[in-house]
């Protein structure tokens, strides 16, 4: 009930918001204190608050974005005003490291570090101080400081905001529940991250120290001798590295092999989360988007990174370096065996729209694009890593997380494969690879060009990325299509339709979950439905591109609990969205329209289904709004019957709505539209 509680009384005091999301960027860019507040956790979870809309967007983020100012503008003034004196008063005087780090960012990077620094979390409130210590000039530190809290609040933000408004497409007692999850789960992980890495300091060298012993006296034994060979690296004394390598290797294993057998035997748990992830995935379907996702994939085709393989295999051979070359050659094999003999062993179909495609007797667990771009980029980078500094070090391993994250996520996207095959093949990938990073440890280590080796392997690719995408990407993008398994129906059953020879539409959500009953039905020509409604003053409102979300996200007038994504019908976004707004009335008829999957013979004409809903709303405090939706009343059904021109038949029915949505609906009003021209008895 506690949940409950707090979203009524956001709902009744939507001002709080900025005064709460000040209080917070305030409060976590002041020197110290920010180090211990989430500011950057708390931000994305006021932005879920925003985006369900349960506080307004334009105040909340105005405050969000001044107290980001005004706490590094105090940070920086305290710095300037108190001088190396800082340094005598804790934390700084205990760890002394804090300042000397800063200090060298802003030496290194000048007056972008104020920018720059906004952005990054461990040193985001010790810059401006740092700042300030160093005489940095007013105007300066400003020019930097403004523009960097001005982006730094609708940033950290975003996020949250579009989960928000996703939550809007969901029952209203799960969107609660969720938001509140969000909120502490949000909470809860940057607590444990601090307590995992702050144990991580604590325990590594006991636990180095440990297993250096525990080397020492497995090498002097006959049982565990082959072993401590097997792990050897390269000559080196410390081995803890190895021990750790072969820790994980066993555990994505094990892990891996626990996911084959789940999905061998249809767990429910792995079923139900596959089928969220599919719906929710083909609920951010854009045509543009698709394009792009077709491109990524290719990156991860088993015949692009193979042909690769071979170019830095002959590439490494002709420079002599046997050793790598023979790593190449063990992780292509390796990889592709895995993956055939897995799909040999255990057959699982893949996503509804690849069952009707050329791709049904390939086995869909687990996805060969992300086990085998683990394996290769994972060793790439590996490779790469080794002759660069820490620091592009790190930037390596971002840039690898990147593009496997990316092919997996395009996977999905494309309806290609389930959540638990591209997860499969992470763990696949990631076993193969280990073992390969520590067979390849064993060895003395070998320097590598840098510059040649990247050259190689990024002309390889595009060559094979660019040949791909000209012969198959239009075949590529057809089969991750959507597809509608259409039925026939004869027009006079249809029109004089029952529950037992038609089934009630329904519409779910972006999680798959049954949401609301469509109420209109309606057959004819799309494009002579749209001029009808126009003629009778209903007007556009579709946003099927992301500049139109965008602008919809920005407009401070947008109805309360109006989500700004489209709703969906089997998946698909809707064919037509229009409203009709009577402003003496004070409400809004908002009609959707989808393919409904059936065709009327003789005619062949298609079936549209839709939704119709009055909006109807009441301004609080003079600009907040709250939306009242109403479906399925004989007074929304009345209304349509008057705003649509009479060049149509109408009929209105009761049906029963099915028994999965009978503890939200009891009967619905089905008005049916037919073109008068073709009307029958």
């Amino acid at each position: 009930m506690l949940k409950f509680h707090l979203i009524n009384w956001l709902t009744q005091h939507p001002g709080f918001g900025g005064l709460i999301a000040f209080i917070v960027s305030f409060t976590e860019s002041i020197a110290v204190i920010g180090s211990i507040i989430p500011g950057s956790v708390t931000m994305t979870a006021i932005g879920v608050l925003v985006g369900s809309g349960l506080i307004p967007i334009s105040s909340t983020l105005f405050f969000g974005i001044l107290g980001a100012i005004l706490g590094d503008g105090l940070s920086y003034l305290i710095g300037y005003y108190f001088k190396s004196n800082i340094a005598n008063y804790w934390p700084f005087k205990r760890y002394p490291k804090i300042l000397i780090s800063g200090e060298y960012f802003i030496k290194q990077h000048g007056g972008k570090s104020i920018f720059i620094g906004r952005f990054i979390g461990p040193i985001r409130a010790t810059v401006p101080l740092i700042a300030g210590i160093m005489n940095m000039p007013v105007k300066k530190y400003f020019l930097a400081s403004i523009p960097a809290g001005i982006l730094w609040a609708p940033a950290y933000m975003l996020p949250g905001f579009l989960l928000g408004a996703a939550s809007l497409e969901l029952p209203t007692s799960f969107s609660v529940g969720l938001i509140i999850f969000v909120l502490i789960a949000l909470v809860l992980l940057w607590i444990k991250a601090k307590l995992l890495f702050y144990v991580y300091d604590k325990s590594k060298i006991q636990f180095d120290t440990y297993l250096n012993a525990k080397w020492q006296k497995w090498r002097t034994r006959p049982k565990t001798k082959w072993f401590c060979h097997l792990l050897q690296n390269g000559g080196h004394i410390e081995q803890t590295g190895q021990i750790f390598l072969c820790f994980l290797a066993i555990l994505f294993f094990v892990l891996f092999t626990t996911l084959f057998l789940a999905v061998k035997f249809h767990v429910p748990f792995l079923i139900k989360y596959n089928n969220i992830i599919y719906h929710l995935a083909n609920s951010i379907r854009f045509a543009n988007l698709d394009a792009i996702m077709v491109v990524i994939a290719t990156f991860g085709y088993k015949y692009v990174l193979l042909f690769t393989t071979l170019v830095l295999i002959l590439f490494f051979t002709a420079q002599k370096k046997y050793f790598i070359a023979l790593h190449f050659f063990i992780l292509s094999v390796a990889g592709s065996s895995a993956v055939f003999l897995c799909k040999q062993i255990m057959y699982s179909p893949r996503p509804n729209s690849f069952a009707l495609s050329a791709h049904k007797l390939s086995s869909s667990f687990p996805s060969g694009h992300e086990t085998l771009a683990v394996i290769f980029y994972g060793f790439l980078i590996f490779l790469l890593a080794k002759q660069v500094k820490p620091r592009a070090k790190t930037i390596l391993y971002y840039l690898a997380f990147f593009i496997i994250l990316s092919i997996g996520f395009s996977r999905i996207y494309l309806n290609a494969h389930w959540l638990s095959d591209v997860i499969g093949g992470i763990l696949l990938g990631l076993a193969i690879l280990i073992m390969l990073m520590i067979s390849y440890n064993r060895a003395a280590p070998i320097g590598i060009k840098f510059g040649k080796t990247v050259f190689a392997a990024l002309l390889s690719l595009l060559f094979c990325v660019c040949f791909d995408a000209s012969i198959s990407s239009r075949a590529q993008l057809q089969l991750s299509k959507i597809h509608l398994l259409i039925k026939y129906t004869n027009e006079n059953i249809w029109w004089h339709q029952n529950n037992k020879n038609f089934a009630l539409p329904i519409r779910s959500n972006r999680l798959g979950q049954p949401r609301e009953p469509l109420n209109v039905q309606w057959l004819g020509n799309l494009a002579n439905i749209k001029s009808s409604l126009q003629k009778s003053n209903w007007q556009n409102t579709a946003t099927q591109n992301y500049f139109a979300i965008i602008k919809n996200i920005a407009t401070e007038n947008k109805v309360k609990h109006q989500s700004i994504f489209d709703k969906l019908y089997l998946d698909q976004h809707p064919m037509l969205d229009m409203v009709k707004t009577d402003k003496n009335e004070n409400y809004k008829l908002h009609l959707l329209l989808w393919k409904s999957g059936i065709k009327i013979v003789p005619q062949n004409q298609t079936l549209w289904v839709g939704l119709l809903t009055r909006e109807y709303h009441q301004k609080y405090l003079g600009f907040f709004h709250h939306q009242i939706n109403t479906t399925a009343t004989e007074d929304n059904i009345s209304l349509l019957k008057k705003n649509i021109v009479f060049s149509w038949q109408t009929k209105i029915i009761i049906r029963k709505v099915p028994d999965i949505l009978k503890n939200k609906f009891a009967t619905t009003q089905l008005i049916l539209i037919r073109d008068l021209d073709n009307a029958k008895n």
